[in-house]
């Protein structure tokens, strides 16, 4: 439950400091992983290879914006590295693959209808918020 309520308000502050000013705090960032250590130190929920591949999804996601010259922003993948503390691998995953899915289904309405070229960038935290939530319901 204190799992729950600590992600929840992780992905909610993200999701409205990437809406509202398309950048997200590092402090905060460093302050949710160091939070999801402790947490799981007390709870041992999680094993270490489980916090470890859950980190490593959100390493990726650094790795490929740095490698395509910051097309994904450095904070989407700071988020999905802390979510993966909490969440481990498997949820981080379906996390991150329904974030995307909302954010394609956005980005081809936006495209389409309210006719905005490929160099509109929309947040993405909002997305994970929504794909937490999600997959918290379909639980």
């Amino acid at each position: 439950m204190l799992q729950n309520t600590l992600i929840l308000g992780f992905f909610s502050i993200s999701a409205f400091q990437d809406y509202r000013n398309r950048k997200i705090n590092i402090y905060f960032l460093l302050t949710g992983g160091i939070i999801g250590l402790l947490f799981h130190l007390y709870s041992m929920e999680l094993s270490i290879i489980e916090i470890l591949l859950g980190m490593g999804i959100g390493m990726m996601i650094l790795f490929f914006g740095l490698w395509s010259g910051g097309s994904v922003g450095r904070a989407d993948g700071m988020i999905l590295v802390v979510s993966g503390i909490f969440l481990g691998f498997e949820k981080n995953v379906e996390v991150f693959v329904m974030g995307l899915f909302l954010a394609g289904i956005t980005s081809l309405f936006l495209s389409v209808i309210r006719r905005k070229g490929r160099t509109y960038r929309i947040p993405f935290a909002p997305f994970l918020l929504a794909g937490y939530l999600f997959v918290m319901v379909m639980e």
